[in-house]
């Protein structure tokens, strides 16, 4: 499976190096060239440096052969634009990660199969700890 991550952060990263485990070929968007060169490097995924909401940009990574995308860029504004254009490009499954429930309806109504909120993650495994 191709999957393209937008977001070469901690998540991105470390989401990258367990499909590379898992068999998947992964290729990664950041705006960042630090992050880039540090990706490239030790994980050995495709990187594009550049902004994973530009349709230049998705294109050059291959977003029409995506068979997912995950969406983990710093804001929930653009994970809601890489998201719409995810879906424009036909990519099958789509997942984003949610800082503010704020945006649950518009990235539903954008077509994410999946939304992910980190806070209600972190609370609910916090509590199962405690618990």
């Amino acid at each position: 499976m191709y999957v393209l991550i937008g977001g070469a952060g901690l998540v991105g990263l470390s989401l990258a190096e367990k499909l590379i485990e898992l068999g998947h070929t992964v290729a990664i968007i950041d705006i960042d060239s630090t992050a880039c060169r540090y990706t490239r490097e030790p994980v050995g995924v495709m990187v594009f440096e550049g902004s994973a909401v530009s349709t230049e940009v998705l294109l050059e990574a291959g977003i029409h052969k995506a068979n997912a995308l995950a969406a983990l860029l710093r804001s929930d504004a653009l994970n809601l634009a890489m998201v719409t254009l995810a879906k424009h490009c036909g990519v099958p499954h789509v997942l984003t990660c949610m800082r503010h429930s704020d945006f649950a309806e518009p990235l539903r109504l954008a077509g994410a199969n999946r939304i992910i909120s980190t806070v209600d993650l972190g609370v609910s495994t916090m509590v199962n700890a405690i618990e």
